[in-house]
Order: structure tokens, then C-alpha cells, then sequence
């Protein structure tokens, strides 16, 4: 009597299961669509992986090892943005120590994909905080500080140019103003040669007024002078 009713109860359970939608026959733990999720990733088959980490993680939000899995799978696929932001849930769920530095590391990968340097060092700094002895960290920390400074020179660089070629646009914009003058007429460009000094024998042939005559006295005075 007692197996007859806890059958019947069972039988019911299964029911309710169907009329919500939930087969129990296919109903996944969330271990088993993790290791689901693992078996496609060892093949290579990132996207497949995937899937089977987002179905874990609409069983439990809060996994840690299904958010790390997927910055895992993601960045596989270059999807370094939604891995960068897997990772970052990953620490916000406070996993423990060896998963923690997993996941800055794989961080500060995705970030060095992207050219953002500057923040790839500083996960690599938190991963060897909690792992000391992870060369590829060290690795990898020294390697993302030698392009940032390659980074920071070449943005200079490029700085500088459009610098100049600003200033040479500048110049050219004014050299191009009418004067007021001439009734809106462009002065003539002097050439080269006429806007440069006088050759030093016409200096030397020509007499000296009486002020230039002071002003030499004066520049001879200063150390150095000519």
C-alpha cells in the first residue's frame, strides 16, 4: 500500500514536471552541462562550448567555474570583450584563490588582445599576487609593459606629426589672408633668398650707422656675444 502511493506519488511529480515544460528524463544537472561544455572545448569546438556554459549558468547565475569557462570559450572565439566581462563576474562570485588567479590571468590575455595594455598589466600584477610562482604571468607582464612603451612612443610620434602638420596648415592659412592694404590683395611671397640676412661681405661693406655702432658695443659686452 505504502509502494503504491509513493509510485503514484512519483507519477504525479513527473506530470507536473511535463505540464511546465521540464522532461525528467532530460532534465541537466549543472555539473553535467559543464562537463558538456568541457568535452566541446577540448575538441576545439568553442562554440559549442559555449552553449553548454550559458545553459549552466541559467541554472545557477552565480557559478563561478561556468562564468570562468565561458571568458574561456569566448575568448577563443576572439570575443575578447564578452570574455573580459565573463572574467569579471567570475571575480565578483569570490571564487577561491586558484581560480582567482586563473582568471586575471586569462584577463589580462584578453586585454592584451585588444591593445589595452595598459589595463592587461594590471591583471597580470593580481594574478602573481595570488600566484607568485606563475611564470607565464611573469611572462607575460614583462611583455605587455614592453608594448605599452612601444604604444606610448608611437602615439607620440604620431602626436608630434600632427602637430606639425597643423602648425604647417596654420601657416599657410595665414600666408593666405588678404591684406588690408592693398583693397584685399594677397601681398607677394618674398622669396627664399629675400627673406633671408644679407650675405657678411654686404654687411661688412656698407658703414655702420651710429646706433648700430652702440648696439655692436652692447652685444660684445654679453658673454659670448658676436
Amino acid at each position: 500500500m505504502v509502494i503504491g502511493m509513493a509510485a503514484r506519488q512519483v507519477t504525479l511529480l513527473a506530470c507536473l514536471m511535463v505540464l511546465a515544460g521540464t522532461d525528467p528524463l532530460r532534465a541537466e544537472s549543472t555539473h553535467s552541462l559543464i562537463e558538456k561544455g568541457n568535452d566541446a572545448y577540448e575538441k576545439g569546438d568553442y562554440v559549442t562550448a559555449e552553449v553548454q556554459y550559458r545553459k549552466a549558468l541559467e541554472k545557477d547565475p552565480d557559478l563561478a567555474e561556468g562564468r570562468y569557462d565561458l571568458g574561456s570559450a569566448l575568448y577563443r572565439q576572439g570575443k575578447f570583450d564578452g570574455s573580459v566581462q565573463s572574467l569579471d563576474e567570475t571575480l565578483d562570485a569570490s571564487p577561491d584563490d586558484e581560480m582567482a588567479a586563473k582568471a586575471y590571468f586569462n584577463r589580462g590575455n584578453a586585454l592584451f588582445r585588444q591593445k589595452r595594455y595598459e589595463e592587461s598589466i594590471d591583471s597580470y600584477v593580481h594574478a602573481l599576487r595570488l600566484d607568485p610562482d606563475d611564470m607565464d604571468a611573469k611572462y607575460n607582464l614583462l611583455y605587455a609593459r614592453k608594448r605599452l612603451d612601444e604604444q606610448r612612443r608611437q602615439e607620440n610620434s604620431q602626436q608630434s606629426t600632427k602637430d606639425r602638420d597643423q602648425e604647417r596648415d596654420e601657416s599657410r592659412q595665414q600666408s593666405r589672408k588678404p591684406s588690408g592694404n592693398q583693397e584685399g590683395q594677397p601681398k607677394d611671397l618674398k622669396t627664399p633668398q629675400e627673406s633671408q640676412e644679407r650675405p657678411a661681405s654686404e654687411k661688412e661693406n656698407r658703414s655702420r650707422s651710429p646706433e648700430e655702432e652702440k648696439m655692436q658695443e652692447v652685444v660684445k659686452a654679453f658673454p659670448g656675444g658676436k
